[in-house]
């Protein structure tokens, strides 16, 4: 698929990651689409299911929006991450999925630098930028967080399937850890403080009680 086709799709209304499922035996297509009209009764493609397609007949298929998405980049990431090598490898195949590959790779174009830069703007707003010119999506190449400054070397497959930073991630969890210990130790003062004047108030307690038996007993 040439950059030119990719864009016409990329311009649509509506992206989206799909599941259809066959009502005949319950196995189920992961996808994505594109499309104008949300009526087009587009199922899905892929060489299984369209075999299924053809052997049950329409009619016995049935298809759900899983994510809406706001553009044919997020689209990809999204089945990227659902449809995942090992995901093919347990029920992919004809076993209870009918994909046949990992997702993410079908209909995309041949990336180069300034694509993946676009991709990277997208995916991710900003947070992260190239140091190093794309040259294959499996080859590593340096990479900064704009947020906190790390540079780490990482395949452009990789980062685009990166929720966030790790030492961003790292960092909160740290600072999370750090605000929690420090309630607990507030907690903890605030504790002693209140066993501190209720034990005060109970020696004045005692001590008056003493004090009053002591002349009752003895004046």
């Amino acid at each position: 698929m040439s950059f030119k086709t990719y864009g016409i799709i990329e311009g649509m209304k509506y992206h989206f990651v799909y599941c259809t499922t066959c009502l005949v035996n319950d196995k189920r297509y992961i996808g994505i689409h594109s499309t104008n009209n949300l009526n087009d009764h587009y199922l899905g493609s892929g060489v299984l299911f369209t075999q299924a397609l053809r052997k049950h007949g329409v009619d016995n298929f049935e298809r759900e929006i899983l994510f809406w998405c706001d553009d044919r980049y997020e689209a990809i990431w999204l089945e990227a991450i659902i449809v995942r090598p090992w995901f093919v490898k347990r029920w992919g195949k004809g076993k209870e999925f009918y994909n046949l590959g990992s997702g993410g790779a079908a209909g995309k174009p041949k990336l180069d630098h300034s694509n993946y830069v676009a991709r990277l703007q997208s995916f991710h707003h900003g947070q992260f930028i190239a140091l190093e010119p794309y040259r294959k999506s499996h080859v590593r190449i340096t990479h900064q967080c704009t947020e906190c400054g790390h540079v780490f070397s990482m395949s452009p497959q990789q980062v685009l399937t990166l929720v966030g930073c790790l030492k961003c991630d790292k960092e909160k969890k740290l600072i999370a850890s750090q605000k929690k210990m420090q309630e607990k130790i507030a907690a903890r003062k605030t504790q002693q403080q209140e066993e501190k004047e209720e034990n005060i108030k109970n020696w004045k307690k005692r001590r008056e009680e003493t004090i009053l038996r002591f002349q009752k007993n003895w004046l």
